[in-house]
Protein backbone atom coordinates (compact mmCIF):
# COMPACT_ATOMS: atom_id res chain seq x y z
CA UNK A 1 0.00 0.00 0.00
CA UNK A 2 1.41 3.36 -0.98
CA UNK A 3 1.79 5.98 1.69
CA UNK A 4 1.53 9.67 0.97
CA UNK A 5 3.05 12.25 3.24
CA UNK A 6 1.37 15.60 3.47
CA UNK A 7 3.58 18.46 4.55
CA UNK A 8 1.74 20.68 6.99
CA UNK A 9 2.99 23.80 8.64
CA UNK A 10 2.51 27.54 9.08
CA UNK A 11 2.63 29.96 6.20
CA UNK A 12 5.08 32.63 7.30
CA UNK A 13 6.07 35.82 5.50
CA UNK A 14 8.72 38.27 6.57
CA UNK A 15 7.25 41.75 6.89
CA UNK A 16 10.20 43.16 4.98
CA UNK A 17 8.95 41.22 1.95
CA UNK A 18 5.46 42.73 2.14
CA UNK A 19 4.93 45.99 0.27
CA UNK A 20 2.82 48.47 2.27
CA UNK A 21 -0.48 49.52 0.69
CA UNK A 22 -2.71 52.48 1.38
CA UNK A 23 -6.30 51.99 2.54
CA UNK A 24 -8.85 52.61 -0.21
CA UNK A 25 -11.84 54.59 0.99
CA UNK A 26 -15.39 54.92 -0.24
CA UNK A 27 -16.04 57.65 2.34
CA UNK A 28 -12.66 58.79 3.75
CA UNK A 29 -12.27 58.01 7.43
CA UNK A 30 -15.69 56.35 7.63
CA UNK A 31 -16.37 53.59 5.09
CA UNK A 32 -13.41 51.68 3.64
CA UNK A 33 -13.35 49.88 0.30
CA UNK A 34 -12.37 46.23 0.24
CA UNK A 35 -13.77 45.78 3.76
CA UNK A 36 -17.02 45.21 5.64
CA UNK A 37 -18.94 48.04 7.33
CA UNK A 38 -21.90 47.71 9.72
CA UNK A 39 -24.67 50.30 10.14
CA UNK A 40 -26.57 49.40 13.31
CA UNK A 41 -29.65 51.05 14.76
CA UNK A 42 -33.32 50.70 15.56
CA UNK A 43 -35.90 50.77 12.72
CA UNK A 44 -37.14 54.15 11.52
CA UNK A 45 -33.87 56.06 11.83
CA UNK A 46 -33.10 56.29 8.11
CA UNK A 47 -30.38 53.65 7.74
CA UNK A 48 -31.88 52.47 4.43
CA UNK A 49 -32.13 56.09 3.28
CA UNK A 50 -28.44 56.43 4.12
CA UNK A 51 -27.54 53.46 1.90
CA UNK A 52 -29.46 55.15 -0.92
CA UNK A 53 -27.55 58.35 -0.18
CA UNK A 54 -24.28 56.41 -0.46
CA UNK A 55 -25.30 54.79 -3.77
CA UNK A 56 -26.38 58.13 -5.23
CA UNK A 57 -23.09 59.82 -4.32
CA UNK A 58 -21.06 56.95 -5.79
CA UNK A 59 -23.11 56.94 -9.01
CA UNK A 60 -22.24 60.59 -9.72
CA UNK A 61 -19.07 61.07 -7.63
CA UNK A 62 -20.84 63.61 -5.41
CA UNK A 63 -19.07 65.30 -2.46
CA UNK A 64 -19.41 63.71 0.97
CA UNK A 65 -21.46 65.56 3.63
CA UNK A 66 -18.39 66.21 5.81
CA UNK A 67 -16.47 67.71 2.86
CA UNK A 68 -13.88 64.90 2.89
CA UNK A 69 -13.60 64.79 -0.86
CA UNK A 70 -16.03 63.14 -3.26
CA UNK A 71 -17.22 59.58 -3.66
CA UNK A 72 -15.28 57.45 -6.16
CA UNK A 73 -17.30 57.25 -9.37
CA UNK A 74 -18.70 53.79 -9.98
CA UNK A 75 -21.70 51.51 -9.70
CA UNK A 76 -23.57 50.17 -6.69
CA UNK A 77 -25.21 46.79 -6.12
CA UNK A 78 -28.14 46.72 -3.69
CA UNK A 79 -29.63 43.75 -1.84
CA UNK A 80 -32.80 44.93 -0.13
CA UNK A 81 -35.12 42.44 1.52
CA UNK A 82 -37.59 44.99 2.90
CA UNK A 83 -38.04 47.65 0.19
CA UNK A 84 -39.73 47.26 -3.21
CA UNK A 85 -37.45 48.27 -6.11
CA UNK A 86 -40.22 50.04 -8.09
CA UNK A 87 -42.23 51.97 -5.51
CA UNK A 88 -39.57 52.55 -2.86
CA UNK A 89 -35.95 52.17 -3.99
CA UNK A 90 -36.25 53.89 -7.39
CA UNK A 91 -38.12 56.96 -6.03
CA UNK A 92 -35.54 57.29 -3.25
CA UNK A 93 -32.67 57.10 -5.73
CA UNK A 94 -34.31 59.71 -7.97
CA UNK A 95 -34.88 62.04 -5.02
CA UNK A 96 -31.24 61.63 -3.97
CA UNK A 97 -30.06 62.56 -7.48
CA UNK A 98 -28.60 59.18 -8.39
CA UNK A 99 -27.53 58.10 -11.87
CA UNK A 100 -29.82 55.05 -11.82
CA UNK A 101 -28.01 53.52 -14.80
CA UNK A 102 -25.17 52.78 -12.37
CA UNK A 103 -27.31 51.22 -9.61
CA UNK A 104 -28.27 47.54 -9.69
CA UNK A 105 -30.68 45.56 -7.50
CA UNK A 106 -30.27 41.83 -6.87
CA UNK A 107 -33.87 40.63 -6.66
CA UNK A 108 -33.14 36.92 -6.20
CA UNK A 109 -31.44 33.84 -7.53
CA UNK A 110 -32.85 31.67 -10.30
CA UNK A 111 -32.62 27.98 -9.48
CA UNK A 112 -33.48 24.75 -11.26
CA UNK A 113 -34.44 21.34 -9.90
CA UNK A 114 -36.48 18.36 -11.06
CA UNK A 115 -39.64 20.47 -10.75
CA UNK A 116 -38.37 23.20 -13.05
CA UNK A 117 -37.09 26.74 -12.64
CA UNK A 118 -37.92 29.01 -9.73
CA UNK A 119 -36.57 32.11 -7.97
CA UNK A 120 -35.51 32.40 -4.33
CA UNK A 121 -33.78 35.01 -2.24
CA UNK A 122 -29.99 35.18 -2.29
CA UNK A 123 -28.34 33.37 0.63
CA UNK A 124 -24.77 34.30 1.46
CA UNK A 125 -23.89 30.85 2.78
CA UNK A 126 -24.45 29.25 -0.63
CA UNK A 127 -24.87 32.03 -3.23
CA UNK A 128 -21.77 34.17 -2.85
CA UNK A 129 -20.75 33.37 -6.43
CA UNK A 130 -24.01 34.93 -7.64
CA UNK A 131 -23.29 38.13 -5.72
CA UNK A 132 -19.82 38.15 -7.26
CA UNK A 133 -21.38 37.76 -10.71
CA UNK A 134 -23.63 40.76 -10.03
CA UNK A 135 -20.60 42.83 -9.01
CA UNK A 136 -18.78 41.84 -12.19
CA UNK A 137 -21.83 42.53 -14.35
CA UNK A 138 -22.25 46.00 -12.86
CA UNK A 139 -18.64 46.86 -13.74
CA UNK A 140 -16.54 49.42 -11.80
CA UNK A 141 -18.53 48.48 -8.68
CA UNK A 142 -17.61 50.53 -5.62
CA UNK A 143 -20.44 49.74 -3.20
CA UNK A 144 -22.48 46.70 -2.17
CA UNK A 145 -25.38 47.18 0.25
CA UNK A 146 -26.94 44.27 2.17
CA UNK A 147 -30.10 45.49 3.92
CA UNK A 148 -30.62 43.90 6.39
CA UNK A 149 -27.77 41.40 6.70
CA UNK A 150 -29.99 39.07 8.77
CA UNK A 151 -32.26 38.45 5.75
CA UNK A 152 -29.40 37.02 3.65
CA UNK A 153 -27.83 34.51 6.02
CA UNK A 154 -29.76 31.50 4.75
CA UNK A 155 -29.56 28.66 7.26
CA UNK A 156 -26.83 30.29 9.34
CA UNK A 157 -27.57 30.86 13.04
CA UNK A 158 -27.02 34.60 13.44
CA UNK A 159 -26.39 34.20 17.18
CA UNK A 160 -23.42 31.84 16.82
CA UNK A 161 -20.07 33.56 16.36
CA UNK A 162 -18.45 30.69 14.46
CA UNK A 163 -21.39 30.39 12.06
CA UNK A 164 -21.50 34.14 11.40
CA UNK A 165 -17.77 34.33 10.80
CA UNK A 166 -17.96 31.40 8.39
CA UNK A 167 -20.22 33.54 6.18
CA UNK A 168 -18.58 36.92 6.68
CA UNK A 169 -15.00 35.78 6.05
CA UNK A 170 -15.74 34.78 2.40
CA UNK A 171 -17.77 37.98 2.02
CA UNK A 172 -14.79 40.02 3.28
CA UNK A 173 -12.53 38.17 0.84
CA UNK A 174 -14.93 39.06 -1.99
CA UNK A 175 -14.87 42.71 -0.94
CA UNK A 176 -11.07 42.68 -0.97
CA UNK A 177 -10.87 40.99 -4.39
CA UNK A 178 -13.07 43.58 -6.04
CA UNK A 179 -12.16 46.63 -3.95
CA UNK A 180 -15.79 47.26 -3.02
CA UNK A 181 -17.21 48.61 0.21
CA UNK A 182 -19.70 46.10 1.58
CA UNK A 183 -22.17 47.92 3.83
CA UNK A 184 -24.35 45.70 6.03
CA UNK A 185 -27.43 47.09 7.77
CA UNK A 186 -28.24 45.58 11.17
CA UNK A 187 -30.77 46.22 13.91
CA UNK A 188 -30.08 46.69 17.61
CA UNK A 189 -31.23 44.47 20.43
CA UNK A 190 -33.69 46.00 22.86
CA UNK A 191 -32.45 46.98 26.28
CA UNK A 192 -29.36 48.66 27.60
CA UNK A 193 -25.69 47.86 27.17
CA UNK A 194 -22.62 48.81 25.17
CA UNK A 195 -23.11 49.59 21.49
CA UNK A 196 -20.80 46.80 20.33
CA UNK A 197 -22.86 44.29 22.33
CA UNK A 198 -26.27 45.48 21.17
CA UNK A 199 -25.99 44.72 17.45
CA UNK A 200 -28.65 42.13 16.62
CA UNK A 201 -27.31 38.59 16.54
CA UNK A 202 -23.72 37.53 17.15
CA UNK A 203 -20.90 39.84 18.14
CA UNK A 204 -19.24 38.38 15.04
CA UNK A 205 -20.93 40.98 12.80
CA UNK A 206 -19.15 43.92 14.42
CA UNK A 207 -15.98 41.88 14.97
CA UNK A 208 -15.71 41.03 11.25
CA UNK A 209 -16.34 44.62 10.16
CA UNK A 210 -13.49 47.10 9.98
CA UNK A 211 -15.95 49.97 10.44
CA UNK A 212 -19.17 50.04 12.45
CA UNK A 213 -21.59 52.90 13.08
CA UNK A 214 -24.48 53.31 15.48
CA UNK A 215 -27.67 55.26 14.76
CA UNK A 216 -29.76 56.73 17.56
CA UNK A 217 -32.41 59.40 17.89
CA UNK A 218 -31.44 62.63 19.59
CA UNK A 219 -33.88 62.63 22.50
CA UNK A 220 -33.34 66.35 22.97
CA UNK A 221 -34.16 67.23 19.36
CA UNK A 222 -36.99 65.26 17.77
CA UNK A 223 -36.26 64.09 14.22
CA UNK A 224 -32.49 64.48 14.57
CA UNK A 225 -30.51 61.24 14.09
CA UNK A 226 -27.00 60.76 15.44
CA UNK A 227 -24.54 58.65 13.45
CA UNK A 228 -21.73 57.80 15.87
CA UNK A 229 -18.73 55.42 15.66
CA UNK A 230 -18.79 52.00 17.33
CA UNK A 231 -15.41 50.99 15.90
CA UNK A 232 -13.02 51.97 13.13
CA UNK A 233 -9.81 49.94 12.95
CA UNK A 234 -8.27 51.62 9.93
CA UNK A 235 -7.99 55.30 10.86
CA UNK A 236 -7.80 57.71 13.73
CA UNK A 237 -10.96 58.05 15.78
CA UNK A 238 -13.71 59.32 13.55
CA UNK A 239 -16.26 61.83 14.69
CA UNK A 240 -20.00 61.45 14.37
CA UNK A 241 -22.48 63.24 12.16
CA UNK A 242 -26.15 64.13 12.40
CA UNK A 243 -28.94 64.29 9.86
CA UNK A 244 -32.68 64.63 9.42
CA UNK A 245 -35.02 63.01 6.93
CA UNK A 246 -36.59 65.73 4.80
CA UNK A 247 -39.71 64.99 2.71
CA UNK A 248 -39.29 65.18 -1.07
CA UNK A 249 -42.50 64.40 -2.93
CA UNK A 250 -43.73 61.03 -1.72
CA UNK A 251 -40.34 60.01 -0.33
CA UNK A 252 -37.49 61.68 1.59
CA UNK A 253 -33.78 62.46 1.49
CA UNK A 254 -31.18 62.97 4.18
CA UNK A 255 -30.29 66.51 5.15
CA UNK A 256 -26.86 66.39 6.80
CA UNK A 257 -25.61 68.87 9.35
CA UNK A 258 -22.27 70.45 8.37
CA UNK A 259 -20.58 70.13 11.77
CA UNK A 260 -19.13 66.88 13.11
CA UNK A 261 -20.10 65.46 16.50
CA UNK A 262 -17.35 64.76 19.02
CA UNK A 263 -19.34 61.84 20.41
CA UNK A 264 -18.94 58.06 20.41
CA UNK A 265 -21.73 55.51 20.08
CA UNK A 266 -21.36 54.76 23.80
CA UNK A 267 -21.95 58.41 24.66
CA UNK A 268 -24.93 58.70 22.30
CA UNK A 269 -26.52 55.51 23.64
CA UNK A 270 -25.77 56.65 27.19
CA UNK A 271 -27.68 59.86 26.50
CA UNK A 272 -30.53 57.82 25.07
CA UNK A 273 -30.64 55.48 28.06
CA UNK A 274 -30.51 58.42 30.46
CA UNK A 275 -33.35 60.14 28.59
CA UNK A 276 -35.47 56.98 28.72
CA UNK A 277 -34.74 56.67 32.44
CA UNK A 278 -35.77 60.28 33.05
CA UNK A 279 -38.90 59.77 30.97
CA UNK A 280 -39.85 56.70 33.04
CA UNK A 281 -39.50 58.68 36.25
CA UNK A 282 -41.57 61.50 34.76
CA UNK A 283 -44.31 59.04 33.79
CA UNK A 284 -44.53 57.77 37.36
CA UNK A 285 -44.49 61.33 38.73
CA UNK A 286 -47.31 62.40 36.41
CA UNK A 287 -49.51 59.46 37.34
CA UNK A 288 -48.95 60.13 41.01
CA UNK A 289 -49.74 63.86 40.80
CA UNK A 290 -52.87 63.29 38.69
CA UNK A 291 -54.15 60.30 40.65
CA UNK A 292 -56.58 62.49 42.61
CA UNK A 293 -57.92 64.39 39.61
CA UNK A 294 -57.19 66.99 36.94
CA UNK A 295 -54.58 69.70 37.49
CA UNK A 296 -54.28 72.95 35.57
CA UNK A 297 -51.31 72.82 33.18
CA UNK A 298 -49.71 75.99 34.53
CA UNK A 299 -49.90 74.70 38.09
CA UNK A 300 -48.56 71.32 36.96
CA UNK A 301 -45.58 72.97 35.29
CA UNK A 302 -44.73 74.91 38.44
CA UNK A 303 -44.98 71.75 40.55
CA UNK A 304 -42.85 69.77 38.09
CA UNK A 305 -40.07 72.36 38.10
CA UNK A 306 -40.26 72.51 41.90
CA UNK A 307 -39.77 68.74 42.03
CA UNK A 308 -36.78 68.87 39.68
CA UNK A 309 -38.40 67.94 36.34
CA UNK A 310 -38.09 70.04 33.21
CA UNK A 311 -41.36 70.83 31.50
CA UNK A 312 -39.98 69.36 28.27
CA UNK A 313 -39.47 66.00 29.99
CA UNK A 314 -42.99 66.09 31.42
CA UNK A 315 -44.51 66.85 28.01
CA UNK A 316 -42.60 63.90 26.50
CA UNK A 317 -43.90 61.64 29.28
CA UNK A 318 -47.50 62.70 28.75
CA UNK A 319 -48.45 60.01 26.24
CA UNK A 320 -46.67 57.24 28.12
CA UNK A 321 -48.46 58.21 31.31
CA UNK A 322 -51.86 58.02 29.62
CA UNK A 323 -52.61 61.69 30.18
CA UNK A 324 -55.06 63.80 28.20
CA UNK A 325 -55.59 67.58 28.02
CA UNK A 326 -59.03 69.10 28.61
CA UNK A 327 -60.39 72.62 28.73
CA UNK A 328 -61.96 73.64 32.01
CA UNK A 329 -63.82 76.71 33.30
CA UNK A 330 -65.18 79.85 31.67
CA UNK A 331 -61.78 80.89 30.30
CA UNK A 332 -61.05 77.43 28.99
CA UNK A 333 -57.91 76.84 31.02
CA UNK A 334 -55.92 73.79 29.94
CA UNK A 335 -55.96 70.98 32.48
CA UNK A 336 -54.23 67.61 32.46
CA UNK A 337 -55.90 64.46 33.73
CA UNK A 338 -55.45 60.71 33.50
CA UNK A 339 -57.47 59.11 30.75
CA UNK A 340 -60.37 57.10 32.30
CA UNK A 341 -58.76 53.72 31.54
CA UNK A 342 -55.60 54.79 33.47
CA UNK A 343 -57.24 56.11 36.61
CA UNK A 344 -57.45 52.81 38.44
CA UNK A 345 -53.95 51.78 37.40
CA UNK A 346 -52.55 55.04 38.66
Amino acid sequence: MNEFKVNCGPLVRRMADIEPESILWLWPGRIPRGKLTVLAGNPGLGKSFLTIDLAARVSRSMPWPDCRGSAPLGSAVLLSAEDDPADTIRPRLDAAGADVSRVYVVEGVQRTDDKGEYITGLELDRDLQHLESAIEEAGDCRLVVIDPISAYLGGVDSHRDAAVRSVLKPLADLAARHGVAVVMVAHLRKGDGEAVQRTMGSLGFVAAARSAWSFSEDREDKGRVLMTPIKLNLAARAKGLAYRMVPVGETAVLAWEPDELDMTAEEAIGRDQKARGEKGKAVRWLRGVLADGAVEAKELQEQAESDGYSWTTIVRAKKGAGVESVKSGFQGRSCWSLAPKNVTAA
